[in-house]
């Protein structure tokens, strides 16, 4: 199978394979596609499933504040500034429509991840506590992607124009894996971590008490609480397992697993915090994250 497209148009090419070829890429070859963000839960909200191709590029900040692209230290720049720079000199394209009228959620562009310590860049006069991971904001570039769409149990390749041989050798790993001896899943009862710390609920109690004071002197109107569980990953517990796991007992419209280097986020969310459509802004700010 050969893709070619027009100038300025995206490529789409439907595969014939089924949807659980997107979780065995990512647990296979996590180097290769190091992002997948999943619809568990069917309903209006979880249409679609992406896993995201090979990143050309990279840009991510360190606790200490200091932020890279492509390895290479921005002296005199910050994470956001740099975003923006990148994103700005990405080239655009039209949207992926297909003949139907569905319009594809991603067509080529960035994948971005932004930890709470980022809102430091936007408000100076916060002290915020750092995080514990490499990186508290991490965007990857990437130009081709696998998109399952639930309503119509279909499977596209999608690149930017120009990515024929890129979307070519998408289809190819696809089709290969696809057509390999499924390896065991996890499931529910198996046990991946070991002895689990919870934090003292005293602490966020009197979390609580203080967003309580806030919200009475009218300084916020909203404010997401948060305890933490730290655990000791034993042997059997990769990214994919633990995220499978989690799909199985908490499933939810947006799901993520992000395996980039060192660092594994599992996430699954019924929350889609913003969404953007021309002009049209909306949020769905609601608890239940895990």
């Amino acid at each position: 199978m050969t893709a070619r497209s027009a100038r300025g148009v995206p490529l789409v090419l439907e595969v014939a394979v089924p949807r659980a070829v997107l979780r065995t890429l990512a647990a296979r070859c996590p180097e290769r596609f190091p992002v997948l963000l999943e619809s568990v839960a069917a309903g209006a909200l979880g249409r679609f499933s992406i896993l995201f191709g090979a990143p050309s590029g990279a840009i991510w900040r360190e606790p200490s504040g200091r932020t890279y692209r492509d390895g290479h230290v921005q002296s005199t720049s910050s994470f956001l500034a740099t975003l923006e720079h990148a994103a700005t000199a990405t080239a655009q394209t039209d949207s992926a429509v297909l003949a139907d009228g569905t319009c594809l959620p991603f067509c080529g562009g960035w994948f971005v991840v932004l930890g709470y310590e980022v809102a430091g860049e936007i408000e100076s006069r916060l002290t915020l506590p750092s995080t514990n991971l490499p990186f508290d904001a991490l965007a990857l570039r990437v130009s081709t992607a696998l998109i399952f769409d639930h309503s119509s149990d279909r499977l596209y390749a999608v690149a930017e124009p120009g990515s024929e041989e890129a979307i070519n050798v998408l289809i190819e790993q696809t089709q290969s894996h696809a057509a390999q001896p499924a390896t065991n899943r996890a499931t529910t009862n198996r046990r991946y971590v070991g002895a689990i710390e919870e934090e003292d609920p005293a602490l966020f109690l009197d979390r609580v008490a203080r967003v309580q004071a806030y919200i009475a002197a009218g300084d916020v109107y909203q404010a997401n609480l948060s305890r933490a569980w730290h655990a000791a990953q034993l042997p059997t517990a990769t990214p994919t397992a633990l995220y499978e796991q989690l799909c199985a007992t908490n499933p939810a419209p947006f799901a993520a697993l992000l395996q980039w280097r060192d660092v594994a986020i599992v996430s699954s969310s019924p929350e889609r915090l913003l969404e953007i459509h021309g002009r049209e802004v909306s949020t769905r700010p609601i608890a239940g994250t895990r």
